[in-house]
C-alpha cells in the first residue's frame, strides 16, 4: 500500500512539473515562462535524433514542429505545413578566397616565383592545370618557385581548402624559347641578326620598332612605342634603324639594364656592356650599321648620318641624372667616346641578351 502511494505521488509531482515547464542543467532554476523545456548549458549542446533522409521519410505521420538532424544532408530538418524543411546554414569559417597572383608571360629562363595569397582559413595547394614538364618546389607554399620548359605555357591553379569547402584561382605562366647567340631573332616583323661581342650577345643592327612620329613631337608615356626616322623619312628607319628619346626607349623605367622596348629576354645595352664590347672587339662594332642623332625631334642639317665610318650615337640604359643619360659615340674608325646628354635627344639603340 505504501509503495502504491509513493508511485502515485511521483506521477502527480511529474505531471505538475511538466504542466509548469521543466528546466534542465547544472544549478537549474525555474524554466523560462514561455518554454515547457528549458535546457541550460555553457559546455554542451542539444542533440536531436539523427537519421538519414530515408529514415526521416519513414516516420509515420510526423507532426508539424518535429525536428531531426539529417545525416544525408548534414543539416537540421523541421516539419511544417506537411513538408520537411532544411536548416543548413553556412559552414564557418569559409575557406579564404584564393588569389593565384598576376600572370607572368614571356619570361626568359625556365623558372618563375609565384605570388599567391597566404590562407587565413584553410590550406593552399598548387596544381598544374595545363602544360607539360612543369613542377613546383613546394605545392603548399604560396610563393614557391615553379620550374617549366623553355617555349612552354602553363595554367596553374591555387586551391584553398578547409572542412567547409574550397576556393580556386588560376594564373598563366609562359617562357620564351631558348636562344642561341648567332641565330636570327624576329621581333615585331623585323629580322635581327645577332653576334657575341665582349661576352654578350648583341643585336647586330639598330632597333627599329614602334610607330613613326613627327620630328617636332616629343614622345609620351601613352602605351604606344613612338620612334623617329632621320630627316622624317621612313626609308631611313628601314636602312639605319629608328631613333628614340631615352624615356621612350626605356619604357619609362630608370633601372640600368631594363628591358625597355627590347624583346622579352633582352635589355637595352648598359654603359658597361658597351665598354666591354669596345675593349673586346671594336672592329666588330664598326662592322655593324651605326646610329644617328636627332635633337629633341629636330633633325637639322648639323646632324651627322652615321654609316659605320663617320658618326654613331647610341643610348645606354645607364642614367646620369634625372634629365640626362649616358651615351656612346663612334667617330671615325677607332675613336670611341662616352659622355651623357639630355634624355630628350633622339639616338639609336641596341639590345643585349639577358644571362
Amino acid at each position: 500500500m505504501k509503495k502504491l502511494f509513493l508511485f502515485l505521488m511521483v506521477i502527480i509531482s511529474v505531471s505538475c512539473a511538466w504542466s509548469q515547464g521543466v528546466k534542465i542543467g547544472v544549478g537549474s532554476g525555474s524554466p523560462d515562462a514561455s518554454s515547457m523545456l528549458d535546457i541550460e548549458s555553457t559546455s554542451k549542446g542539444f542533440l536531436p535524433p539523427r537519421m538519414t533522409t530515408v529514415e526521416r521519410d519513414a516516420i509515420v505521420s510526423p507532426a508539424d514542429g518535429l525536428v531531426i538532424f539529417n545525416t544525408t544532408m548534414n543539416c537540421l530538418n523541421y516539419r511544417a505545413a506537411g513538408s520537411w524543411y532544411e536548416v543548413c546554414g553556412l559552414c564557418s569559417p569559409q575557406p579564404s578566397i584564393a588569389n593565384a597572383g598576376s600572370d607572368q608571360l614571356s619570361l626568359s629562363g625556365v623558372s618563375a616565383t609565384l605570388s599567391a595569397n597566404t590562407p587565413i582559413h584553410g590550406s593552399g595547394t598548387w596544381t598544374v592545370i595545363s602544360g607539360s614538364g612543369g613542377s613546383f618546389q613546394s605545392t603548399s607554399d604560396p610563393a614557391t618557385i615553379f620550374n617549366g620548359v623553355a617555349g612552354s605555357s602553363y595554367v596553374l591553379q591555387w586551391v584553398i581548402t578547409n572542412n567547409c569547402g574550397s576556393t580556386t584561382d588560376e594564373v598563366s605562366i609562359s617562357f620564351v624559347p631558348l636562344f642561341t647567340c648567332g641565330d636570327n631573332l624576329s621581333y615585331s616583323g623585323i629580322n635581327y641578326t645577332t653576334a657575341m661581342i665582349g661576352g654578350n650577345c648583341w643585336f647586330t643592327k639598330n632597333l627599329n620598332i614602334g610607330t613613326e612620329t613627327n620630328l617636332n613631337t616629343n614622345s609620351s608615356n601613352d602605351g604606344t612605342i613612338e620612334k623617329y626616322c632621320y630627316d622624317g623619312l621612313s626609308s631611313n628607319c628601314n636602312t639605319w634603324g629608328a631613333l628614340y628619346q631615352w624615356n621612350e626607349l626605356m619604357n619609362y623605367s630608370t633601372i640600368n639594364g631594363s628591358q625597355g622596348i627590347c624583346p622579352s629576354g633582352w635589355h637595352v645595352a648598359t654603359d658597361s656592356e658597351w665598354g666591354a664590347a669596345i675593349s673586346s672587339s671594336p672592329s666588330s662594332l664598326l662592322s655593324l650599321n651605326s646610329g644617328v642623332l636627332c635633337n629633341g625631334g629636330n633633325c637639322g642639317g648639323n646632324i651627322y648620318y652615321a654609316n659605320g665610318s663617320t658618326y654613331g650615337y647610341y643610348w645606354t640604359s645607364s642614367e646620369q641624372s634625372g634629365t640626362e643619360a649616358k651615351r656612346r659615340i663612334f667617330s671615325g674608325n677607332s675613336n670611341f667616346q662616352s659622355d651623357f646628354i639630355s634624355k630628350n635627344m633622339g639616338l639609336s639603340a641596341r639590345c643585349v641578351l639577358n644571362y
